[in-house]
C-alpha cells in the first residue's frame, strides 16, 4: 500500500501524510484493556519485549520455512505452542504482519496472520497474554477484517474475510484457538473510532 507508512519507533501509521490511530490505540482509548491498569509497568514492558520477539519469530517461520536459531529461552515455550497449534492445522498462509488502514474510519493496523483456515478466509491474532481476553479480541480482529476487506476483499472477493480467530500461545507451551463470532463486533468497534475523532 503506497499510501501507509509506519514509524517502528513511535509505533505510528501514517496515510498521506496523516496520522491514523492504531486499532490498538482505539482500544485502549476505550478502556478495553483496562485489566492491565493495575499491572507493574516493567512486567507489562518485558511482557511486550516477549510478545515482539514471539511474533517475529513466528513470522520468519511462516515466511521462510525456517526457525531462526537466536529464539530466547522466554520466547521459546510460546514457539513450542504454536507449533503444536500449526502442525495439526490446515493453514493456508496469505499474509503475515501485513500492515493496512481504513480510510472510511481512520484507522490502521497490523494483522498477524490472514489466510484460509480449515477452507475458509480467515485472520488470525496471536496472543502471548496468560489470560485472553475475548472481549478486546473480537474488537480487534473485527477492525483489522474491516480494513482487509475495503482493500484486497473489494478487489478480490476470492480473499473476502469472514472468520476471525485469537490464537493463545501459553507458557506451558500448549495453543488455545478461539473462534470469535460475536456479530455486532464491528459495529461497535466502528463506533469506537469514530468517538476516537478520526473517522470521516
Amino acid at each position: 500500500m503506497d499510501d501507509l507508512t509506519f514509524d517502528p519507533v513511535e509505533h505510528r501509521y501514517y496515510v498521506g501524510g496523516i496520522e491514523y490511530p492504531s486499532v490498538t490505540t482505539i482500544l485502549k482509548a476505550a478502556g478495553i484493556y483496562s485489566e492491565y491498569t493495575d499491572v507493574d509497568p516493567a512486567i507489562l514492558a518485558n511482557a511486550g519485549v516477549r510478545g515482539d520477539a514471539v511474533h517475529q519469530a513466528i513470522e520468519i517461520f511462516l515466511t521462510t520455512g525456517e526457525w531462526s536459531p537466536h529464539i530466547g529461552d522466554d520466547a521459546a515455550p510460546y514457539i513450542k505452542a504454536f507449533n503444536s497449534w500449526y502442525r495439526w492445522s490446515e493453514l493456508e498462509v496469505w499474509e503475515v504482519e501485513h500492515r493496512t488502514f481504513s480510510n472510511m474510519i481512520g484507522v490502521a493496523g497490523t494483522i498477524d496472520i490472514v489466510g484460509e483456515l480449515d477452507g475458509v478466509p480467515s485472520i488470525i491474532d496471536i496472543k502471548t497474554t496468560r489470560l485472553l481476553n475475548k472481549v478486546a479480541a473480537g474488537y480487534q480482529t473485527a477492525g483489522y477484517r474491516l480494513m482487509w476487506n475495503e482493500h484486497e476483499g473489494s478487489a478480490d472477493q476470492d480473499l473476502w474475510v469472514t472468520n476471525r480467530y485469537a490464537l493463545q500461545l501459553r507458557y506451558d507451551g500448549t495453543p488455545r484457538l478461539e473462534p470469535l463470532k460475536e456479530p455486532l463486533d464491528e459495529l461497535k468497534f466502528i463506533g469506537m473510532a469514530m468517538k476516537h475523532g478520526r473517522a470521516l
